[in-house]
């Protein structure tokens, strides 16, 4: 029916950031991706403009995943080739070496008040960020769905 009226029937489609319906794990795939070749795209930037690469990298494109974390629910593995990358290539570069140990990892995720870089894993995080969204706004959803009314104390 919908052929000959020449409708097009989608199964998943982006939203407000995110993804509905299905095909979220290509989704996912396809913005992981943009983000590395991001991360690449700053690597020649490091040597010259340290500060300004863990700007771009710190207070934009952690956010952009951080948003589709908590939007998304997909596997942290999602994340692992993006992970790698941080790891392998941009930590290094920021701070001029060839490599780092795997035993300063989490100390690079500290904020930079704590003495560390501020850059977040992001397999790391992906659980939280999302498991942080749905209880913040679990009580909203309930009232939508009028599973009960909606409590501005409860709320917040």
């Amino acid at each position: 029916y919908f052929k000959t009226e020449k409708f097009k029937v989608k199964s998943g489609y982006r939203y407000l950031g995110g993804h509905i319906g299905q095909g979220k794990d290509d989704f996912v795939k396809e913005k992981v991706l943009e983000w590395v070749e991001s991360v690449r795209r700053f690597l020649p930037m490091v040597r010259r403009n340290p500060q300004a690469v863990h700007t771009g990298i710190s207070r934009s494109l952690q956010h952009e995943w951080a948003y589709l974390q908590r939007v998304i629910e997909v596997d942290p593995e999602k994340y692992a080739i993006l992970d790698d990358i941080i790891q392998a290539e941009l930590i290094p570069a920021l701070f001029d070496a060839d490599e780092i140990p795997a035993e300063f990892d989490k100390l690079f995720t500290l904020p930079v008040k704590h003495a560390g870089v501020g850059i977040l894993s992001p397999s790391g995080e992906c659980t939280m960020n999302r498991d942080m969204s749905v209880s913040s706004t679990e009580h909203l959803v309930g009232a939508i769905l009028q599973e009960h009314e909606l409590n501005l104390q409860d709320h917040n």
